[in-house]
């Protein structure tokens, strides 16, 4: 059981869950039968960086991920390096210096605004932003761990991740909080830079706002 939580939490946190995924699929289903699309399109222009400015930002971002992730998962060693809280923050921090330095870059060389970076202009859209991201998350559960279930079923691929491996044998509050850090923050804000802001900001100036390309190459 996970940090020591009780069955009463551990439920509740089930059934919030359960009814958050109903609601954003209610949602989706209605804006399906309305023929509204799932999503709003936010007007807004195109990037002023080219592919120079892409492929710098990207690679010097995935690349220190990769670094790290071979540094964590050698050839000769059996179990995974346990996650802790120091080697999560080094990570932050590597990573906020990597990302630092390719928004500089990009805003001294190609004139990027914060907006073309993906940032918010006010408070409101940025709540608007979060709450479309957590109801998007929710609708997406069911089709993905299907996917996962069907790929476990069929090809027999492994059906657990070495992170959940950890907390499950050393669920302790350390490693909760960097599981967390790692999973919900660091990954999720620097993948985002890079595949999705910079990666298909660029593939969207060359094949326009409306094309759908973009958004299938990023995300391969």
């Amino acid at each position: 059981m996970l940090a020591g939580l009780s069955p009463f939490w551990l439920n509740a946190i089930s059934t919030f869950v359960a009814a958050l995924v109903v609601v954003s699929l209610v949602q989706a289903l209605g804006r399906i039968v309305s023929r509204k699309p799932l999503i709003e399109r936010s007007p807004h222009r195109r990037v002023p960086w080219g592919v120079e400015g892409a492929i710098l930002a990207a690679f010097s971002l995935v690349g220190s991920l990769t670094a790290y992730m071979i540094g964590l998962s050698a050839p000769d060693a059996e179990e995974p390096v346990p996650i802790d809280l120091a080697s999560v923050l080094s990570l932050g921090l590597t990573y906020l210096t990597m990302a630092s330095l390719a928004v500089v870059w990009l805003r001294l060389n190609e004139r990027a605004t914060w907006r073309d970076l993906g940032l918010p202009r006010s408070l409101g859209e940025a709540g608007s932003d979060i709450r479309l991201g957590v109801m998007a998350c929710a609708a997406m559960l069911i089709p993905v761990y299907g996917v996962q279930l069907l790929l476990v079923a069929v090809a027999g691929l492994p059906s657990s991740h070495p992170t959940i491996k950890q907390l499950l044998s050393n669920p302790t509050a350390e490693t909760v909080v960097s599981a967390a850090l790692m999973a919900v923050v660091i990954a999720p804000l620097f993948e985002e830079l890079a595949f999705r802001v910079l990666l298909q900001g660029w593939l969207e100036r060359i094949g326009g706002r409306r094309a759908w390309w973009p958004i299938l190459a990023s995300a391969g």
